[in-house]
């Protein structure tokens, strides 16, 4: 036998032989009943077998084959430190000890890259395209359980194992098919569970006070990086229309927010200057003013409460400062019809909605006031010009119902000759009947239309017809 070959024939025999050691040990772990200690040492063992496989491999596809190990090993060693982590945060009820996590990020790291090497080599020496499918299935599974993760309670421990998945991917050289697809899915879980975590901070409550736009916005603005990048990616190979689709309209989402937060902090940085001007700073109100209505440009018919809540400031720096109610009620006013439009029983006891509420409220009874004030002044003068004609109502009135029937139409022709009837009397049903039509004809509310003096004349007529109608009960 050819010398090289024999060394190549003795090298593929050890580099099985040391394979072998290490899928034994690798097996042990993979059934889980091992405690951390075990676990570790066990993998570790065969961590050094593979890596004493891969020194000695003499072929491109051992050398595949190696790597393909070498990454199985890690992405179990990955989940193995990730339970770990779970466990001891789980006992302590607080984060558990980093060495678990940081060795989690590190297993994820050194597998993904061992199987980008796999896929290198196994290239190389022509394997069979079912081996390097193999290959990219488990790499797909391992993007599928990081989501997972991240929709668990300890997405907040897994994001920074994420984030160098992520990293590895998208900085890797190798090139395969489904490279490209998964680092584009990577990058927009990555982008979803930041988004996720900044518009979960930016709860109900904190969207009057506190800082909860704040770690939206900043959460907002961390989105573009993976999603910049997954449109990277997304635009230099063949994607899947509903994977462009989910990285456009996230990117959207994300833009969104980012305006709603924006919107935020232009209100509560007026609501400061307001608070400022009700104490005596009155300089200051119309640039409170000037920042009530960016956020309400910014975040107009895109989120309803705060441009109720921004109205609503505008309002109350009118009113209650600058005293100008007739230009604050439109804005109390728009803000209530909003409101009403989104209730709750978190807006119904906010301050604003009870402060714009109060002002629509007297604004409205003002408004009342005057029109009774006026409608009385009215009421006069035609009580004085129509003196004659009701004293002459009031006398008929003592007469029969048929006499006063034929009276009012007769002296007191309605305006409109559709109101006017051809009466029927005679019996007492058909008097009743005639009285019913009557009443309906001179009520003042069906004679809005007319003139005050009418009206005046009308209610002295509609008085004396309910006491007649009344009587045939």
């Amino acid at each position: 036998m050819n010398p090289s070959t024999l060394n190549k024939t003795e090298s593929r025999s050890s580099c099985e032989l040391l394979r072998q050691k290490g899928n034994k040990l690798y097996i042990d772990v993979s059934k889980g009943n091992l405690g951390p200690c075990v676990a570790r040492h066990k993998l570790q063992k065969a961590h050094e077998f593979y890596e004493k496989a891969l020194g000695v491999c003499g072929t491109e596809d051992d050398k595949a084959s190696c790597y393909k190990n070498l990454g199985a090993l890690n992405w179990l060693w990955a989940k193995t430190e990730w339970l770990f982590h779970q466990e001891e945060t789980a006992r302590k009820e607080k984060q558990g000890p980093g060495s678990a996590l940081s060795a989690a990020k590190s297993g994820m790291t050194r597998c993904l890259e061992f199987y980008f090497k796999a896929l290198d080599y196994g290239t190389l020496a022509m394997k069979e395209q079912q081996w390097l499918t193999q290959i990219e299935d488990t790499i797909s599974k391992i993007v599928q359980w990081s989501s997972d993760q991240l929709s668990s309670d300890h997405s907040t421990s897994f994001e920074p194992v994420l984030r160098v998945l992520c990293d590895t991917v998208g900085s890797s050289k190798t090139e395969w098919a489904g490279r490209r697809r998964i680092g584009t899915v990577l990058y927009k879980i990555h982008a979803e569970f930041i988004f996720r975590r900044g518009a979960e901070s930016l709860t109900s409550p904190e969207l009057s006070d506190g800082d909860g736009y704040k770690k939206c916005l900043n959460a907002m603005r961390d989105c573009y990086g993976p999603l910049e990048r997954a449109e990277t990616l997304v635009g230099t190979a063949s994607m899947g229309k509903e994977v462009v689709k989910q990285v456009a309209d996230l990117k959207i989402e994300v833009f969104n927010y980012q305006t709603l937060c924006e919107a935020i902090q232009a209100r509560i940085q007026g609501e400061s200057l307001l608070e400022k001007a009700m104490c005596g700073y009155m300089d200051i109100i119309w640039e409170a003013i000037d920042y009530f209505k960016v956020s309400l440009r910014v975040t107009e018919e895109k989120h309803l409460e705060n441009e109720a809540i921004a109205l609503s400031r505008i309002g109350k720096s009118y009113s209650s400062v600058l005293k100008m109610e007739k230009k604050a009620h439109p804005y109390h006013f728009q803000s209530i019809k909003i409101a009403l439009a989104i209730m709750s029983a978190r807006i119904a006891s906010s301050e604003w909605y009870i402060y714009s509420s109060q002002a629509v409220k007297k604004h409205q009874e003002g408004v009342v006031e005057q029109e009774t004030r006026e409608h009385s002044e009215n009421r006069k003068g035609s009580a004085e010009r129509m003196k004659e004609k009701i004293n002459a109502v009031k006398l008929e009135g003592k007469k029969s119902s048929e006499s006063f029937l034929k009276y009012i139409y007769e002296k007191c022709p309605h305006p409109d000759v559709t109101k006017q009837v051809l009466l029927r009397l005679g019996s007492p049903e058909n008097v009743k009947a005639a009285l019913k039509k009557a009443i309906v004809a001179y009520h003042p509310d069906s004679n809005r239309q007319q003139s005050e003096d009418w009206q005046v004349l009308c209610e002295e007529i509609t008085k004396v017809l309910n006491v007649k109608y009344e009587n045939f009960k």
